[in-house]
């Protein structure tokens, strides 16, 4: 399946791509239908919990790293007992240092 390809199964709800800054540094830039929010120039934080997610990470118009996991959130009280509760997830995918 290409990576343009929507099917009942697979939904994209985000597109990121990898750019290389004038410094040398790497920048994951993304749109999305979702309410999110870029950290630094390698994490995005997405308020919704899907059940399954694929990440595709492209440079120009090859793939670099893809993943596809079930994520395991956890819920949390991260200011302290009584502060309200956070559920959250991480996925780590890692870019080949040679891709840029």
């Amino acid at each position: 399946m290409s990576e343009d390809t929507i099917t009942p199964e697979r939904v994209e709800i985000m597109r990121c791509t990898l750019t290389v800054q004038a410094s040398g540094s790497r920048e994951l830039l993304c749109n999305s239908v979702l309410q999110h929010q870029m950290l630094g120039g390698s994490t995005v934080t997405l308020r919704e919990m899907p059940a399954n997610v694929h990440v595709s990470i492209t440079e120009g118009t090859a793939t670099v790293a893809e993943k596809t996991v079930a994520p395991n959130y956890v819920t949390e009280e991260v200011n302290g007992p009584g502060c309200g509760t956070c559920t959250h997830a991480t996925l780590n995918v890692t870019v080949p240092e040679g891709s840029s």
